[in-house]
């Protein structure tokens, strides 16, 4: 905050604290995360201070990476059955981004060998 101008001549503790509070660096600009343990930038975290310490902030800012089971495909796609063992690259998965690997294209329904016939009564195919 020592580099930080508060709006007046007088700081005001209440009406200066948004602008005396300086934003610290994303997690995301970690780069010294052990990706042989599976640990991966938090893309929701902070680092402590403006600019991320590569070797102090691991601890908060290093996280194992996601799995594919805690995501939500997108339409036309459900998850993989083995979903819940497959990790995304981030601390997130994308259901854009991972889709391919998280998820399989639905079945369509006109695949099967089926009639109207084949289904209940008050159901159509």
């Amino acid at each position: 905050a020592k580099d930080l101008y508060c709006t007046r001549a007088v700081c005001d503790p209440m009406k200066d604290r948004d602008q005396c509070c300086d934003r610290v660096e994303s997690c995301a600009a970690m780069t010294t995360c052990d990706r042989s343990q599976s640990l991966v930038p938090d893309l929701n975290g902070w680092c402590r201070d403006r600019a991320c310490d590569q070797i102090l902030d691991q601890d908060i800012c290093c996280v194992p990476a996601a799995f594919c089971d805690g995501m939500q495909c997108v339409p036309g796609y459900v998850l993989k059955l083995n979903a819940h063992e497959i990790q995304c690259p981030q601390s997130i998965c994308f259901p854009e981004g991972d889709r391919d690997l998280c998820c399989e294209q639905q079945g369509i329904c006109s695949d099967l060998p089926y009639s109207s016939a084949d289904c209940p009564v008050g159901k159509w195919f």
